[in-house]
């Protein structure tokens, strides 16, 4: 039996399946727009509203505070440990959470001024390159957190040298200052101090052997400067002085462990090396 050959196919079949290859194409297309839009749409919803810090108008979602003690000179390797702790610090504040940083001062003028407030806008991970941009969300980052910080941290950990050390006064301005008012109420908060911890004023000097904190509270001096840390995580990146071995005595650390008690608050001390 001859062998059949092959129809070709035919012009109106051609036609058939390039109509259809369009219409596959075109309804894959549109999937893809309305995927993109979609997306777009739901980031936009997903935007928060910000104010001039950075923060979200209706508040931030964390609120980290760092007092740092520049009252006296720190050596090379524990400017080192406070260095590295403090940029870890900076790297794990979360976004739209405020990281507000102050030094160790009179407050007899008024509340302490932070030398840097701000809340973490996002390095862009969080962000999809398709309806965001992550490269320009990580240079903001960079400009306007990352390396302020990092030049901030970098000239307050070489320390200085005052008369006094008001620690007392410069945490009760700190807690006014941030871990105050309604917008922060429901925030986790969590309060750094680095320091040798030697309060030393007219009032109160730990250099003189004033480690009593039940005989502190009694005192007028301690109604003034009483304040309140409650629901705050208090952390001390505790700096030894080999020339005040008798001052930061068991009975030193006890002081400050009666004193955030008292605050409402429980610490936790961090030896810093050096």
């Amino acid at each position: 039996m001859p062998r059949q050959s092959k129809t070709p196919p035919r012009r109106k079949d051609r036609k058939k399946r390039s109509d259809l290859l369009g219409t596959i194409i075109m309804m894959g297309c549109a999937v893809v727009v309305i995927a993109i839009g979609g997306a777009y749409f739901w980031y936009e919803s997903q935007r928060t509203e910000l104010d001039e810090a950075f923060c979200p108008t209706n508040g931030p979602v964390s609120v980290t505070a760092v007092l740092i003690d520049r009252t006296d000179t720190l050596n090379a390797v524990q400017q080192d440990d406070v260095r590295q702790r403090l940029n870890g610090l900076r790297d794990s504040v979360p976004i739209h959470g405020l990281l507000a940083v102050y030094s160790v001062d009179s407050t007899e003028e008024g509340l302490l001024k932070p030398e840097f407030r701000l809340c973490n806008p996002g390095r862009g991970e969080e962000l999809s390159k398709w309806v965001a941009n992550p490269r320009l969300a990580q240079k903001r980052w960079e400009e306007l957190f990352g390396d302020p910080l990092q030049e901030l941290f970098d000239s307050m950990v070489e320390g200085g040298s005052a008369d006094s050390s008001p620690i007392l006064e410069s945490i009760q301005s700190v807690a006014l200052s941030v871990f105050a008012g309604e917008k922060v109420k429901n925030a986790p908060k969590e309060l750094i101090v680095v320091s040798d911890m030697l309060q030393h004023t007219v009032e109160l000097s730990h250099y003189r052997g004033e480690n009593n904190f039940r005989r502190l509270r009694t005192s007028n001096y301690y109604r003034r400067i009483h304040t309140n840390l409650e629901g705050a995580k208090v952390s001390i990146l505790y700096i030894r002085r080999p020339t005040a071995k008798a001052a930061q005595s068991k009975e030193h650390l006890l002081f400050w462990k009666e004193y955030f008690l008292d605050q409402n608050a429980l610490p936790s001390f961090v030896r810093i090396q050096g």
